[in-house]
């Protein structure tokens, strides 16, 4: 366990070198990020004690906000270079104040954030459809892309849920944001083989399309096991973890902590620590990970350390091994509420 809180916190002190002090925390020495990896970057931190630093990246995200309550896709040195406006990017950031609170229960910085959370959550119900399918985004010009993602949408029902906790904290209702959730569920439980058309490549060669709806608890319990028991021939490489896709030889470091972590949600936690340990040989002495693996352990791509990455193994780790008061929270996606 030692060995374990030691590679935890050299990851963690490695997000915290990069972030800027404007709070905000890019991919890499780039100065490149996106609003949902920078709230998994706030969460690690969050784990690892850093708690005024993922405050810092918080309030980042609240001044970088749209008026529509949505956020850019992409961004450089704060500047926005993809005019995107992601629903799923948006609403990601409830997961991390939850998650925050969580550890910290400081419920000041719960109201502090949650004007911007409310127009976070709402920028995604006003694209959500008489199917309660939630339209994926906005291009440049305001103009919504007609489809739904599998993994994208499951993360949003994930944050929908942790925003109705944070509105019961402060003392919101929330009875809209639960209905609307209820209808996206419902929506992602009968209509998935509709979701993705429009997509160059089908959407179910990608490993997050397979975990993603049990890691937020979409499909839970037995059918989450069975759901995951059914592909893993096909993603898993044994030794190295889940491959980014299975049509391709890639493994990533990100995506089999994620996997670890929908494992663990659903019972399966020994399969879980077995995936998340195949992990921890790629950490060097930074702290960093690289991103991925192809055959003979040759790194992919080369010379890639992500924040994000670096992270996914802090949040698999705690998860894993009950380090922090938020460990349980994608647990907890499996229940009823």
């Amino acid at each position: 366990m030692d060995e374990l809180k030691a590679c935890m916190g050299r990851a963690v002190r490695y997000i915290a070198r990069l972030q800027r002090p404007d709070g905000s925390i890019p991919f890499d020495e780039s100065g490149a990020l996106d609003p949902w990896d920078l709230v998994e970057c706030a969460m690690a931190l969050d784990v690892g004690g850093y708690h005024g630093e993922a405050e810092a990246a918080y309030l980042w995200l609240r001044e970088a906000q749209n008026e529509d309550g949505s956020f850019w896709s992409c961004y450089e040195e704060g500047v926005p270079v993809n005019l995107t406006r992601d629903t799923n990017l948006s609403t990601y950031l409830a997961v991390g104040l939850w998650h925050h609170f969580l550890i910290t229960k400081r419920e000041g910085f719960l109201r502090k954030m949650w004007p911007s959370l409310v127009r976070a959550v709402e920028f995604a119900l006003g694209m959500q459809q008489a199917s309660g399918l939630i339209y994926w985004a906005k291009d440049h010009d305001g103009r919504p892309w007609p489809d739904s993602l599998v993994a994208g949408s499951s993360s949003i029902r994930a944050a929908l849920l942790c925003a109705e906790r944070i509105a019961r904290v402060l003392g919101h209702p929330s009875d809209l944001w639960r209905r609307a959730r209820t209808r996206l569920e419902n929506a992602l439980q009968t209509l998935e083989h509709q979701m993705g058309k429009t997509l160059p490549e089908d959407e179910s060669l990608f490993a997050m399309h397979w975990y993603y709806p049990v890691l937020c608890g979409v499909v839970k319990g037995e059918e989450g096991r069975k759901r995951l028991r059914s592909r893993l021939r096909e993603f898993i490489h044994p030794g190295l973890g889940a491959r980014c896709r299975s049509d391709r030889p890639w493994v990533t470091v990100a995506e089999s902590c994620e996997l670890a972590m929908a494992l663990d949600a659903v019972g399966l936690r020994g399969l879980g620590r077995l995936m998340l340990h195949w992990q921890l040989k790629w950490q060097d002495a930074e702290g960093r990970f690289r991103m991925g693996t192809v055959p003979l352990n040759t790194p992919w791509p080369d010379g890639h350390h992500p924040t994000w990455t670096a992270a996914a193994v802090v949040l698999a780790l705690d998860c894993l091994y009950d380090c922090t008061a938020a460990s349980g929270l994608f647990r907890s996606f499996q229940g009823e509420e």
